[in-house]
């Protein structure tokens, strides 16, 4: 472990700082990629007609009982 990193040599602050910058780089990159994945999967045609079949179907149960 280097002196920088080294919680013992008083530059902890530095790392947590250096640690909360990266996990911040990391949940953009993560909400970034959810965004695309969303964007793909809505945008797919059969997703609509899954989502009406499934519309349908709760429907029908809901006049069922």
């Amino acid at each position: 472990m280097s002196d920088e990193t080294n919680p013992s040599t008083g530059n902890l602050g530095a790392a947590l700082a250096r640690a909360a910058e990266g996990f911040k780089r990391f949940a953009a990159a993560d909400a970034r990629l959810e965004r695309s994945i969303a964007r793909d999967f809505y945008t797919h045609p059969d997703v609509h007609e899954i989502g009406r079949r499934m519309d349908e179907i709760a429907g029908d149960l809901g006049t069922m009982g």
